[in-house]
């Protein structure tokens, strides 16, 4: 899950899924299971297809139920499925990933696929939208570390009982277990792709996919395509507001409250708190899961503490702000000094290839110069 790209499927017989129609092709017996019991299995010989007949087991007595995405799309606009029987013959396997080393510290705290992307959007959302849009409403994700955000994520955005998707579907998280009686994973069939994609597994690369999609006149990747719309959690938040501000080459995402600063070139993520006379350019926000009243913001400054968002006069270039970060007034987030690499967790910041990531529900006193 260390890509980002977009989808259109061909016809299924040239995808790597479940097809009624896939031949076995005999290769050894091997076995494959998972750490869950909603999908198990003793032997699998098909080296390229999953076949149809192929059993799954429930033994938990789950009900299949209709999957369908809860952000509102024009249907007039979506695309056209190339498959109409894919939802039912049709099984998607999206690969989670490892343990996001090189993403680290933005995977510290959550699986790679929950990493915030977009201002609104997680990592996860590309691949299933990817999925929803081709007809294939049948998903499994495949993950190994950290899952607990990326669970809550998918079952609070693709919903259980909405119509939408005629055909029994579900989307669920699956951590993977590779049987210790054979090292080797199955071979599957590849489908040339040459649209949109980019390798997002480091810092850089991740900032730089970010900033891409405030890239004009065309940005690297749009979000706006109305015939394949990228779906993610509801979250019901007001518009943001923006008293007063400078914003330029930049993009907002929901519920944020930016007052008297200056904007350039930056994704601000949901729930951002920007306050008076700040200066951001060229910086990924990765914004807030709360707000914080103003009986608790001024609560906080009384006993010398610091609100989430960023403060009063602060100055921050080229970084990262992860998600619930409290940055102090006057704070210089610039790397003037041109630092290439430093591990400074105890202090709640990283600096890899000269971006400086702060923690999640990291604090930064006010002054503080990075």
């Amino acid at each position: 899950m260390a890509t980002v790209g977009l989808w259109k499927a061909p016809s299924r017989n040239s995808l790597g899924f479940i097809s009624e129609r896939s031949e076995l092709r005999a290769t050894p017996s091997r076995s494959l299971s998972f750490a869950s019991s909603n999908l198990s299995g003793d032997k699998l010989i098909s080296s390229v297809f999953f076949q149809r007949r192929c059993s799954v087991a429930h033994s938990d007595g789950r009900v299949p139920f209709i999957v369908s995405p809860k952000a509102v799309s024009d249907s007039r606009n979506s695309q056209t499925c190339l498959d109409p029987e894919a939802s039912r013959s049709v099984l998607g396997i999206i690969l989670g990933g490892g343990a996001g080393t090189r993403l680290y510290p933005l995977t510290k705290k959550r699986a790679k696929p929950a990493v915030p992307l977009g201002a609104n959007y997680r990592l996860i959302d590309i691949p299933v939208s990817n999925c929803l849009n081709s007809n294939i409403s049948k998903i499994y994700v495949l993950t190994q570390f950290n899952s607990a955000s990326l669970n809550r994520h998918l079952s609070r955005a693709y919903a259980s009982n909405m119509g939408g998707y005629k055909n029994e579907g579900f989307v669920e998280v699956l951590a993977a277990q590779q049987s210790p009686e054979n090292p080797n994973w199955f071979q599957v069939q590849a489908y040339l792709y040459d649209g949109y994609w980019e390798d997002i597994g480091t810092i850089e690369a991740f900032y730089n996919a970010n900033l891409g999609i405030t890239k004009k006149p065309v940005p690297d990747f749009s979000f706006y395509d109305r015939s394949s719309p990228i779906y993610t959690q509801p979250r019901y938040l007001p518009p943001s507001k923006m008293l007063n501000a400078d914003v330029t080459d930049s993009v907002i995402g929901e519920g944020c409250v930016i007052k008297s600063c200056k904007i350039h070139h930056s994704v601000v993520g949901l729930r951002s708190c920007i306050s008076e006379g700040a200066i951001i350019e060229d910086t990924l926000l990765m914004g807030a899961d709360y707000y914080e009243t103003d009986a608790d913001r001024r609560f906080l400054a009384a006993k010398g503490s610091v609100p989430v968002g960023i403060g009063k006069n602060s100055h921050i270039k080229r970084a990262i702000i992860d998600k619930n970060a409290r940055i102090g007034e006057n704070v210089k987030i610039i790397n003037s000094d041109n630092v290439q690499e430093a591990a400074r967790e105890t202090d709640g910041y990283f600096i890899k290839s000269g971006i400086v990531t702060v923690i999640k529900d990291a604090l930064i006193p006010s002054g503080t110069v990075i």
